[in-house]
């Protein structure tokens, strides 16, 4: 078991190492981890690096655990290299600590852009309530576009520009 999950969910990669060791084992935690479309870049993002043997990825849990050779690649050379890919990692034991004590409520934009939307769709009452949708988009895009960028920086067209391209379409 990993996390709650049993291996058998997980989407597992591996890469044989020339000579079969592993070295370490590190688990990550990546906020960015959002569907399965993103485990095909974690995996071409870390299976790159010297030293990596295997890499395991459960979306379901947001968690990627690493074997790699700590003297070829340490535990924030992978954080930094999915970082700026722009999936949000950080040291599972970190991550823990900052559940423990923080609280699941969603981001101040991303609520407000909801009460924006819920005000649009009174706009059957009053037809001007229909651009606080308007606002809603201009509040939940920023992040989408940031993730954007970052995957068309990489050559590649995954969902954050898709869904980026349904809400300019929308408009």
């Amino acid at each position: 078991k990993l996390g709650g999950v049993r291996a058998r969910e997980m989407h597992v990669i591996s890469i044989e190492d020339a000579k079969g060791e592993t070295g370490a084992t590190t688990p990550l935690f990546v906020s960015g981890l959002c569907c399965s479309a993103e485990t095909s870049l974690v995996e071409r993002l870390l299976s790159g690096l010297p030293g990596v043997s295997r890499v395991d990825i459960s979306v379901a849990t947001k968690v990627v655990v690493v074997a790699h050779d700590p003297k070829l690649t340490n535990e924030n050379q992978l954080v930094t290299i999915l970082n700026q890919a722009g999936l949000g990692a950080r040291l599972q034991s970190e991550a823990n600590r900052a559940s423990s004590s923080a609280h699941f409520w969603p981001k101040w934009h991303l609520l407000a852009a909801f009460a924006l939307f819920v005000v649009s769709l009174f706009s059957y009452v009053y037809a001007p309530l229909q651009y606080f949708a308007l606002g809603a988009i201009a509040l939940s895009t920023p992040p989408l576009f940031v993730r954007a960028c970052a995957s068309l920086r990489r050559c590649s067209l995954d969902i954050q520009c898709l869904i980026l391209m349904a809400c300019f379409g929308a408009v």
